[in-house]
């Protein structure tokens, strides 16, 4: 498929006399307009009544702008710049009370019962520090804010955070492309791809002025200045629907007091010519298919199935508690691989009458927690998990996992390698004529993800190769991948063409037999005489294994446990020592 794109550059715009929206304003600050294309109307916050609150219009004839009765607008809380992710989902700035002091924090709220609902912190992203004046891209995908965090000067940068598979946000990133060492604040996006802000670091005519930066080719290009509106004065908060229209604050001469909000669209709108709907492209690249083949080795890993605690807790706060957490998601992995499991406890057999929480009390509290862990971190429901008691006057701080029937085990890959075929992709490219291309660029995409720059020239023709051996990892998986051509005019217009092949995916996973080790755990040097417990695993080993001997590894003496194993099969165990292991026994 072949998709056309006609850029035109907007050293070329030309906006008229910016007009002053007197029937919005007051002798007060207005500023941080929105249009919510769900609800087809504007918003803008206000600090008329003392304190920033939102108001909202229709259209620019409206006579009045009206409050917004909700109960995002409650209390005497200053909100400010409110943005819209979706029909039911928005962001908007409001203080958070820290220990130093209060700082305009980013909160998330909900359009429910046809009003916007008071907010939640996104506290991962906030911290301590001024987090404000979000505007958010048009599929939601990310944001784009105004902080001052990790800035010793505490001047503002634009900060960019990208939506995450939980409808969370990421961890931000400085937007460093734009960034200067004065402060940037406002950010509007129009679409994915252009960014309108106000910035006093990048020169200008004086104050805040507002300037636009397009991201090409998966990079923000550098900023320029709107010199049309901007003046001496301070302009900022732009809005825009399309750039063909544009909506700003400013505190110029002549408005109603302070800051007011104005409008201003395009005219004149000089188009230059192009011919790059007359340009003939041809490539050629005599490959079909990209065919890639993923071989790894795997051998069993032994499952550590202790839950430790310290003395009577109840939780994990102890020094075992990232082990623990380990030891619940490993065996989720194992219960929903399709084993049974069992939850061996300890409680005291005799009575107990001067402890107000007796054994029994915290080894049910102590499941439960754990029962709720499973549900909550690993959709495993409790009835999966079969709750043994067993009866001691020792105080036993530990917990144990263990199977009648299976080991205690999972699977773990390494020595992955990768093969493609071609290694390389060699092309063809030519261009006619010759005299309209000022410049062309060759991008790959893998999967639809970012494009990835592979030349950049303007002689044509060319004969020239993308190397896959340096993009293994990111083609294995895939299911496809475009060639890219751009090719652009002295105009700063361009047309894109794409090349798209299929990526084709083999898997091969082979057991590592000689390096193989089969491992399990004891509860304690008593229970190795228990036959119950091992004579199922015998069954699988036997099942498993063609060998007939076997070493056993241990760090204490366990000699009655190879009697125990030797006497419930026909295999022969040999016996070694080794400190590191723990109670952990592996047959080899």
């Amino acid at each position: 498929m072949i998709f056309i794109l006609f850029f035109t550059s907007l050293l070329f715009s030309q906006y008229s006399e910016p007009i002053n929206l007197e029937n919005f304003n007051s002798n007060q600050n207005e500023f941080g307009l929105v249009f919510n294309s769900y609800e087809s109307k504007f918003y803008f916050h206000s600090d008329r009544s003392k304190v920033s609150k939102f108001y909202y219009f229709n259209s620019i004839n409206d006579s009045e702008a009206k409050y917004l009765n909700s109960p995002i607008n409650s209390g005497n809380s200053n909100v400010s710049y409110i943005r819209f992710i979706d029909t039911a989902h928005g962001i908007y700035s409001k203080f958070e009370e820290y220990k130093s002091q209060a700082y305009l924090n980013l909160y998330s709220t909900n359009f429910q019962k046809q009003v916007w609902g008071k907010g939640k912190l996104i506290s991962s992203i906030c911290t301590d520090n001024f987090y404000s004046q979000s505007t958010i891209s048009s599929d939601g995908s990310f944001m784009i804010f105004v902080s001052d965090v990790n800035s010793e000067s505490k001047d503002t940068d634009l900060f960019i955070s990208y939506r995450n598979q939980l409808n969370g946000w990421d961890t931000p990133i400085p937007l460093s492309e734009i960034n200067s060492t004065g402060n940037e604040i406002t950010p509007y996006l129009v679409g994915n791809d252009t960014l309108l802000f106000a910035t006093d670091g990048q020169g200008g005519k004086g104050g805040f002025d507002i300037f636009i930066s397009k991201k090409i080719l998966g990079k923000w290009q550098r900023p320029h200045p709107i010199n049309e509106i901007n003046t001496i004065n301070n302009e900022s908060d732009p809005c825009a629907i399309t750039l063909d229209t544009l909506f700003f604050s400013s505190d110029r001469p002549g408005g109603k007091g302070k800051y007011d909000l104005y409008f201003t669209s395009k005219i004149n709108t000089r188009k230059v010519e192009s011919k790059l709907n007359e340009i003939d492209i041809s490539f050629s690249s005599f490959v079909s298919n990209i065919n890639v083949k993923t071989q790894t080795k795997i051998k069993h890993k032994a499952l550590y199935p202790y839950i430790h605690y310290d003395n009577n807790e109840l939780n994990f706060n102890n020094s075992h508690k990232e082990r623990n957490l380990e030891t619940i998601k490993n065996i989720s992995n194992f219960i929903k691989s399709g084993n049974k499991i069992k939850l061996a406890v300890w409680t005291k057999s005799e009575v107990e009458v001067e402890n107000t929480k007796n054994s029994k009390y915290i080894t049910d509290e102590r499941i439960s927690f754990i029962q709720k862990l499973f549900n909550e971190n690993h959709n495993i429901s409790k009835d999966k998990i079969e709750i043994n008691y067993f009866y001691s006057n020792d105080n036993i701080n530990y917990l144990y996992f263990y199977s009648d029937d299976a080991f205690l085990e999972s699977f773990v890959e390494f020595d992955k390698e990768i093969t493609i075929e071609p290694n390389d992709l060699y092309f063809q490219l030519d261009i006619h004529p010759k005299s309209v291309v000022e410049k062309y660029s060759i991008e790959l995409v893998i999967n639809d993800n970012t494009p990835k720059q592979v030349l950049v020239g303007k002689e044509t023709p060319i004969n020239s190769k993308v190397e896959f051996s340096k993009l293994l990892n990111e083609i294995s998986g895939s299911d496809s991948l475009k060639v890219m051509i751009n090719i652009f005019d002295v105009n700063g217009n361009s047309i894109t063409k794409d090349y798209s092949y299929t990526i084709s995916n083999s898997y091969e996973k082979i057991k590592d037999q000689e390096n193989e080790v089969l491992s399990f755990f004891l509860i304690s040097v008593n229970d190795i005489k228990s036959k119950e417990i091992y004579s199922n695993i015998i069954k699988k080993v036997k099942s498993k294994y063609t060998k007939k001997e076997f070493v056993i590894e241990s760090s204490f003496n366990i000699n009655s446990f190879i009697q125990v194993l030797e006497s419930i099969s026909d295999l022969k165990f040999k016996y070694k020592l080794n400190d590191e292991i723990g109670k952990e026994i592996r047959i080899r």
